[in-house]
């Protein structure tokens, strides 16, 4: 694959642990979409809204890179991740409209390989921009891992402040990626959608689309 985004300079700090972990091991699903390079994205959270047109989610320079569709008529409660031609490449299935589970699928819709299991923990109330929550908002469990049982603790986690968008994402106790509004703006070369778009960045051996995949879910769970 050659990179989506560009080769960018490392932004944030590193959790603890992150050295001597195995890139290629960080969440990575798809090698096609697997880059060598850091990368950033770009989206913004009032384009999210079931029965609405698919958004675009750009590269530094502006272009677009992929789109989410969110009119799958056929799945209710359903997006869809594809490319810049809307060729899909995982499909995102709200598990049960109310509750705070979903799944992602590769390909086109549940019938393709279940990859994931995205959860918000029970017990976790609103939250407000800028609310450090103490401990993960959201875990992440492969499907792989979870065949005869697997293990209760999520193999990825989301800590920080999802509703202010300045959050990161970890596998362990490395980080693979993060999310921020704040380097939305310091970083893109191209007019952002206003004050509600943030930037995602992907760290080197992680697949970029299931880490973009997993902030649409986020917003999803955490949208006002």
């Amino acid at each position: 694959m050659q990179p989506v985004g560009g080769n960018f300079p490392a932004t944030g700090t590193a959790v603890p642990g992150s050295a001597g972990a195995t890139p290629s091991q960080l969440g990575a699903h798809s090698p096609e979409y697997t880059a060598s390079q850091e990368q950033l994205f770009y989206m913004s959270e009032k384009m999210l809204s079931f029965g609405k047109d698919d958004f675009n989610i750009k590269d530094i320079n502006g272009h677009t890179v992929f789109k989410v569709d969110a009119s799958l008529l056929s799945m209710k409660g359903a997006r869809a991740l594809t490319d810049a031609a809307k060729h899909t490449i995982l499909t995102l299935q709200h598990k049960l409209i109310g509750s705070g589970t979903w799944e992602i699928y590769r390909g086109n819709g549940s019938t393709g390989e279940k990859i994931a299991i995205i959860k918000k923990p029970h017990g976790l109330g609103k939250m407000a921009s800028g609310h450090q929550h103490q401990g993960p908002v959201v875990g992440v469990h492969f499907a792989s891992h979870a065949v005869g049982g697997g293990s209760i603790n999520p193999d990825m986690v989301v800590v920080g402040d999802v509703m202010g968008k300045g959050y990161t994402i970890l596998q362990g106790s490395t980080m693979v990626a993060e999310v921020s509004r704040a380097l939305a703006v310091s970083t893109s070369k191209f007019k952002l959608g206003g004050k509600d778009a943030y930037a995602v960045r992907v760290l080197p051996g992680v697949d970029c689309t299931f880490i973009l995949a997993l902030a649409v879910i986020v917003d999803e769970l955490f949208h006002d």
